[in-house]
C-alpha cells in the first residue's frame, strides 16, 4: 500500500513540475514573439476561442504600436496547475501620440488538457486602452 502511495505522490509531483516548466516556456516564447512582432507565433499561444479577436486587435495595434521591451514580472499558477496569472511589464512606442508608454498587465493562462499546452485566455494582445 505504501509503495502505491509513494508512486502516486511521485507521479503527481512530476506532473506538476512538468506543467510548471511548460508554463514558464510558453510564457517566455509568447513574450519573445511579442518582442519580435511575430504575430503567428504569438497567436499559437492563444486559446482557440480567443484567436479571432486577438488577431484582429493585434493587427490594429501593429499599425500604431511598436513594442520595445517585454518583461515577465510574475507567473503564479494555482495549486491545481490548471490556471495561472501572468503579469507582464510592456514598454511600447505609440506612433499616433509619439510617446513611450509602460503597461503592467495581468493575464489568465489555462492548461489545455487536450493540447497538453498552456494557452493565453485573452482576446487582447498585451494591453487595453
Amino acid at each position: 500500500m505504501n509503495r502505491f502511495l509513494i508512486i502516486f505522490v511521485s507521479l503527481s509531483l512530476y506532473s506538476c513540475a512538468g506543467r510548471r516548466e511548460a508554463l514558464q516556456n510558453s510564457v517566455e516564447n509568447y513574450v519573445k514573439a511579442l518582442r519580435r512582432g511575430d504575430a503567428d507565433v504569438a497567436l499559437s499561444y492563444v486559446n482557440p476561442g480567443q484567436r479571432i479577436n486577438f488577431e484582429k486587435q493585434l493587427a490594429e495595434l501593429d499599425q500604431r504600436v511598436m513594442i520595445s521591451q517585454v518583461e515577465i514580472k510574475s507567473i503564479n499558477p494555482d495549486e491545481t496547475m490548471d490556471n495561472a496569472v501572468v503579469t507582464l511589464l510592456l514598454e511600447y512606442f505609440n506612433q499616433s501620440s509619439a510617446s513611450v508608454n509602460i503597461s503592467k498587465t495581468s493575464f489568465l493562462w489555462k492548461y489545455n488538457t487536450e493540447a497538453k499546452a498552456w494557452l493565453l485566455d485573452s482576446s487582447t494582445p498585451f494591453y487595453s486602452k
